[in-house]
């Protein structure tokens, strides 16, 4: 996956509206854009390539921007564009025939077929947006519903549209640990995710493909899962049950991945774990007490399941991280800090 960052410091004061507005025009569609801020234009912008779909996180200044009519006949690359609006607000003006009005916390659509134009009002000086560009032929559903959807108001902080923005952030959060070949897989995900938000903002979930049906409930179990490891009751009927399914469907929705719903939880738990014993910020804490953080009731189980996993004991990881080094296959690594070009990441096993 690509993840690139850029700003405004990046570039001389009097390039820097006109860059932005290639870069946004890139990456969505040819628009229009104006801003009472062209001489003082101040942005981040971060690019996340997820095959042919891109995730841009941004911060800019109030501004407007405007599919127009001929813009569409002269180029129409046929995107969705999602935006997570988390400071601000947005108005989106679809042609003359309605409007529609977006707060913090929920999350506006655009097709970029569809003339419209979007005044973004910043608070405080800034908007910002967790943004998201998708090609159409990827989100499986009828153009009419998700026409239907954009006027819908759907909120990010609740429900599936929560399950879309925690994807989106652990995303930006774990990208450095991401490979190229995930790229395409999680753009397919991210697509998936897009449609059931959709979907479910119109009461049409049949309207999914069984495919992105499939998906979008192993995400919501995964999701479900991943809440609860610190509960050493948890198991594959209590997500069953938050999903109004079968504990034999949980089990199909795994399969397809390789792993069990059990073996996905207990891969989760060890990988926090490891994680916790190499974050000095937890280094008053005991193995066992870390150990509880995620659901192991048993030291000895912990200890067990933590060796097989990565070759070694919980206190000899916490050791050897202390210390500065990991021990793999090729031996041992010395830990460098993250931001060290061609280092080994502080955390990382040396599996």
């Amino acid at each position: 996956m690509i993840d690139s960052t850029f700003t405004s410091e990046d570039f001389p004061r009097e390039e820097r509206f006109d860059r932005w507005r290639g870069w946004v025009t890139g990456v969505f569609a040819p628009m229009e854009v104006r801003s009472e801020h062209t001489y003082d234009f101040e942005f981040r912008q971060r690019h996340l390539v997820l095959g042919p779909s891109v995730v841009w996180p941004a911060d800019t200044p109030a501004m407007a921007l405007s599919r127009t009519p001929a813009l569409i006949r002269a180029f129409d690359p046929g995107v969705y564009h999602i935006g997570l609006v988390q400071r601000g607000s947005c108005v989106t003006d679809w042609d003359g025939r309605r409007q529609t009005v977006q707060l913090p916390g929920q999350v506006q659509v655009n097709d970029s077929s569809c003339p419209s134009t979007v005044r973004i009002s910043d608070r405080d000086g800034r908007y910002k947006v967790i943004a998201m560009s998708v090609p159409r032929d990827l989100v499986t559903l009828p153009r009419k519903l998700v026409a239907e959807a954009m006027a819908a108001p759907i909120s990010y902080r609740e429900g599936v549209g929560a399950l879309l923005a925690g994807f989106v952030a652990h995303l930006a959060a774990n990208a450095a640990f991401l490979r190229p070949a995930d790229a395409s897989r999680l753009g397919m995900v991210l697509a998936d995710l897009v449609a059931t938000v959709l979907a479910h903002a119109v009461e049409q979930e049949k309207a999914l493909t069984p495919e992105a049906r499939r998906r979008g409930l192993l995400l919501r179990a995964q999701a479900f899962f991943l809440a609860n490891l610190h509960d050493s009751g948890l198991g594959p009927e209590d997500a069953a049950a938050s999903l109004h399914i079968s504990v034999r469907h949980l089990h199909q929705l795994f399969r397809p991945t390789g792993t069990t719903a059990s073996a996905w939880v207990r891969a989760q738990r060890l990988e926090r774990a490891r994680r916790d014993l190499a974050d000095p910020a937890l280094a008053h804490l005991s193995v066992s007490a870390i150990a509880r953080r995620w659901g192991y009731t048993h030291p000895a189980t912990f200890h067990r399941a933590f060796r097989a996993a990565y070759g070694t004991s919980p206190i000899d990881h916490r050791d050897q991280m202390r210390d500065g080094y990991v021990v793999g296959s090729a031996g041992r690594v010395p830990v460098v800090p993250a931001s060290a070009p061609g280092g080994v990441r502080a955390g990382a096993s040396g599996r």
